[in-house]
């Protein structure tokens, strides 16, 4: 399957990998994120790899991340469900995400907002 026309990029233009190899990764434009100033992020839940990758390769960049369950006292709530059932090995991961959140707040801010679409 080939892309018609219309949508084949015009020039050359050099794009990057940013967040993981599997879900959640994008390819962005090398000049895009360089000169960005602000990343708006829909739905991130408790994934925020894509977020962290792109303030890494430009960590002058605000970040808004919007999700309508995303919050401290759900973090924390997580956690010691993980902790009753010993999951240990996601327990840590939820660990580090709610270190993340406590110490990446200044650059990256969450709002818990539920957005709806109209068409």
């Amino acid at each position: 399957m080939s892309l018609p026309l219309f949508l084949k990029p015009k020039g050359y233009c050099e794009i990057l990998r940013v967040g993981p190899n599997k879900d959640g990764g994008y390819l962005v434009g090398k000049k895009s994120l360089v000169n960005s100033k602000y990343l708006i992020s829909f739905g991130i839940f408790d994934d925020w790899i894509f977020e962290k990758d792109f303030f890494k390769k430009n960590g002058t960049v605000k970040i808004n991340c919007y999700d309508d369950v995303l919050s401290a006292s759900w973090l924390f709530k997580n956690i010691f469900k993980f902790l009753i059932n010993f999951k240990l090995n996601l327990t840590i991961k939820k660990i580090i995400i709610f270190i993340n959140y406590f110490f990446k707040k200044k650059k990256l801010i969450l709002l818990k907002k539920k957005l709806n679409q109209k068409i």
